[in-house]
């Protein structure tokens, strides 16, 4: 696999990697100003109809908040579905078939990362990500040739 589809393969895996910290960092947002805004309900006690803002306000508020914090909550999971769909589908370019774990994929990777020179930066995002969800080291160096600055929304 030549090196330039190597960083287009990783400018695409930066996409996924970018989506599944968004979620968290959107769900734990929605959640926290959810809580901050029945809180901050609570207390205002001079509500002259203190029930009817709670049964009109502040439940409604919630029911519609606690679903979208929910979808949000699983967006980690949506990326690491098509991280693995990604990855098989790329996985016959380094001669594994496609229905095979990714992390075997991955390893092919790695192998075609090292014979043309392609590496991520140490410990940086990508390092982590390969590592922690696949359980595959990555080829390092610092300074690297892919570039944690790819995970990103912007077009790279």
């Amino acid at each position: 696999m030549e090196s330039t589809r190597i960083q287009n393969l990783f400018r695409v895996f930066g996409k996924l990697v970018r989506l599944d910290e968004l979620g968290d960092v959107y769900a734990s947002g929605i959640k926290a100003h959810a809580v901050a805004s029945e809180q901050q309900h609570a207390a205002a006690d001079d509500a002259a109809d203190a029930y009817g803002e709670l049964t009109l306000f502040v439940a409604p508020l919630v029911r519609t908040v606690v679903p979208v914090a929910q979808a949000l909550d699983r967006i980690g999971m949506i990326a690491k579905s098509a991280a693995d769909n990604f990855i098989r589908v790329v996985g016959p370019e380094l001669g594994q078939p496609s229905n095979t774990a990714p992390a075997t994929i991955l390893n092919a990777l790695k192998t075609a990362m090292q014979a043309s020179s392609q590496t991520v930066y140490p410990s940086g995002k990508f390092f982590l990500y390969f590592r922690d969800t696949y359980g595959v080291s990555l080829p390092m160096n610092d300074p690297p040739t892919i570039s944690d600055n790819w995970i990103t929304t912007t077009i790279v």
